[in-house]
């Protein structure tokens, strides 16, 4: 009984790629608000990412939603 109770619970590969795919969905939509906040803030990538303490190139890939932020 034991055995059936993990299987269970072990990831199957669709659901790992529509959870890839909801992660980059997310990763457009996040980094889209967080351009469009920021432009209308009046500040570069670069001025925001001084700020957040992060490299321009870290703020140009999360804008362009290539990867999600890191939530710290």
């Amino acid at each position: 009984m034991k055995q059936q109770s993990q299987l269970l619970f072990l990831p199957r590969k669709g659901v790992e790629i529509v959870a890839e795919r909801k992660v980059k969905e997310v990763a457009l939509v996040v980094g889209g608000n967080i351009s469009s906040r920021r432009k209308a803030m009046g500040i570069t990538q670069a001025q925001f990412a001084e700020t957040l303490g992060i490299g321009p190139d870290s703020m140009s890939r999360i804008e362009k939603g290539v990867v999600a932020p890191r939530l710290e």
